[in-house]
């Protein structure tokens, strides 16, 4: 597993990002992305389980045996782009590639 290193052009602070699977997404879903502080993201996985209970509800009348299981799914998912996301992220706000 390659990793790449980043830096803080204002603060001069570096961070270690490696690239490919996200085991700590993975093993530790939502909490890794609060700790990474990708709130965005967040957002917009509960934004996904939200629609996909509102859709199970509609069609079928039962939404809390879906959310927990699409969660699941969407954290399985999101793991594999999860470091590319936080490359980019910190590359937007100013980290440059050392």
């Amino acid at each position: 597993m390659t990793h790449i290193t980043l830096k803080n052009t204002s603060t001069g602070a570096t961070r270690i990002v490696k690239q490919g699977f996200s085991w700590t997404v993975f093993f530790f879903g939502i909490w890794a992305l609060m700790f990474r502080g990708e709130w965005r993201v967040i957002g917009y996985m509960f934004l996904g389980v939200t629609i996909v209970s509102f859709i199970s509800f509609m069609l079928t009348g039962q939404m809390w045996e879906v959310s927990l299981p699409s969660l699941g799914g969407l954290t399985f998912i999101y793991a594999f782009f999860a470091n590319k996301q936080l490359k980019y992220s910190l590359l937007n706000k100013g980290w440059e590639i050392v």
